[in-house]
Order: C-alpha cells, then sequence, then structure tokens
C-alpha cells in the first residue's frame, strides 16, 4: 500500500514519541539529549513530523535505539497500522519459548536467538 510523505512523517514522529515514552525520557530530557529545545521535540512529535533521515538518526542515537529496528517497527506501522512487539520482545519471547521447551523435553540447551530485520515481512 503506497503511503503519502506527510503519512511516513506523522508514522515516524509518533513512533519516536512511543519510543521516548518507552525508555522513560521526558521531552525536555530527549532535548538536552539533542542539544535543543523542547518546543522543537514537541513540534516534531506533533505537528511537523520527521522525515530527514539524519533527524531519525540523531533521535535513534539520543535514545539509544537501534536505527534498524526502528525502520523495521516503522515499516510495520505503515503496511499494516500500529506495530504491537519490537524486535527484542520478540527475540525474548522466542528465547524464552525455547529454553521452556528444553526444560519440558529434559534437555540442556544453549540459546542463540538472531533475527535479521531485513527478511522481516509484515
Amino acid at each position: 500500500m503506497k503511503r503519502s510523505k506527510e503519512e511516513a512523517k506523522k508514522a515516524a514522529a509518533e513512533l519516536m514519541k512511543e519510543i521516548r515514552i518507552e525508555k522513560g525520557l521526558t521531552q525536555d530530557q530527549l532535548a538536552d539529549r539533542l542539544g535543543c529545545n523542547r518546543s522543537a521535540i514537541a513540534h516534531s512529535e506533533t505537528d511537523g513530523g520527521i522525515s530527514k533521515v539524519e533527524t531519525i538518526v540523531e533521535f535513534c542515537n539520543a535514545l539509544e535505539t537501534d536505527f534498524v529496528e526502528f525502520l523495521t517497527r516503522l515499516a510495520v506501522r505503515l503496511s499494516q497500522g500500529k506495530d504491537t512487539v519490537s524486535l527484542e520482545q520478540i527475540r525474548e519471547k522466542l528465547d524464552r519459548g525455547a529454553k521452556e521447551l528444553c526444560q519440558r523435553e529434559g534437555l540442556q540447551c544453549i540459546v542463540n536467538i538472531v533475527i535479521d530485520s531485513r527478511t522481516l515481512k509484515p
């Protein structure tokens, strides 16, 4: 499904806000990390959206969020609506499930879950 630039900008801004909140940061704290003022963050999260890759990279770095994971979550959001889990949450669930299966079967195993986000399809 083709999306407009405005939809993409808005979705990126909404996701950045969501990640900021997940990380427990206020707009002021994020502004301090980015070296700007709170109103710039508020504008990005609401009216302006985020459209430049450089800005997304800066936000990801300030939020200590993986750029590829951000883009994957954004792609899911744009293709299906709001995403429900992050790659880390998926990894944790798979890891937990594999360990539980090993225990049930009486096996000793080492679990190493790797998700290549380049191959994920929403």
